[in-house]
């Protein structure tokens, strides 16, 4: 009788403990993905440095759009995720004031240290 007592107590505990480590088992959600929304990148294959990005707030409404021309995006870079994350929370900031979507304004460029293409300025050379 102490024995079968013994023995029922014993996988109890064991129950408890797998129950525990089933809790402990979460999904870790990496560090590139935000809390505020999430982006998308749309490449072609034909076109490999061109790229568009969009920016989407958690109810799937667009925020922001940039074209990037001739740049080379490694996706399966932690740090270019990193990059994107950051860029679309300093979008999300703005588009929390006024609730306008914005495009080309160079957020994602700037981000990826890449160069914001300006118009160049004209220097007017006289000629006498």
């Amino acid at each position: 009788m102490i024995l079968l007592l013994l023995a029922c107590s014993l996988f109890s505990l064991q129950g408890v403990q797998a129950q525990d480590n089933e809790e402990a088992i979460a999904p870790v959600t990496p560090g590139w993905v935000s809390a505020k929304g999430y982006w998308v990148v749309e490449s072609n294959r034909h076109n490999p440095n061109d790229h568009i990005v969009y920016f989407y707030t958690n109810d799937q409404m667009l925020i922001y759009k940039e074209n990037l021309k001739g740049v080379v995006l490694p996706l399966q870079k932690r740090r270019t995720k990193m990059q994107l994350k950051r860029a679309l929370e300093t979008c999300m900031a703005g588009w929390e004031k006024d609730h306008t979507v914005r495009e080309n304004e160079g957020w994602v460029i700037r981000r990826l240290g890449g160069p914001v293409k300006h118009p160049a300025p004209q220097i007017l050379v006289d000629e006498k």
